[in-house]
């Protein structure tokens, strides 16, 4: 089984917050939109959405993005190829849906958070 402590603490838990938003936009103001996206899993490859299919099986976590159980050959030869085997965080346990594989590791963190700058980029 997925241990999800360890996902999580592999991403680093710091995906968005305010610090970096602030470095990234040089301190102009700043406006932050969240959306709950609930219990929709789609892959971050194909797009193809398996909200409401739990007999897919397979799939990884690369780096923070869900490879559906379709896409997962296709990403880990090229993880091999460019020697980035090191981001594959995690793989569907057998016999678990890759639904139910993503929700698991998101956990309660099923929000994007999309930080722009109110008055644009600044040169």
């Amino acid at each position: 089984m997925t241990d999800r402590k360890a996902v999580l603490d592999k991403l680093d838990k710091k995906l968005h917050n305010s610090e970096m938003a602030n470095k990234f936009f040089k301190g102009q103001p700043t406006e932050t939109e969240v959306i709950d996206v609930g219990d929709t899993v789609m892959c971050d490859d194909c797009s193809e959405d398996y909200t409401n299919n739990d007999l897919a099986t397979g799939g990884l976590l690369f780096q923070s993005k869900a490879i559906c159980p379709k896409c997962q050959e296709k990403w880990e030869e090229l993880a091999r190829k460019y020697n980035e085997e090191k981001y594959i965080l995690a793989r569907c346990p057998v016999g678990m849906s890759f639904k139910d594989f993503v929700l698991q590791i998101r956990g309660d963190n099923h929000f994007i958070k999309i930080t722009t700058s109110k008055g644009g980029r600044k040169s």
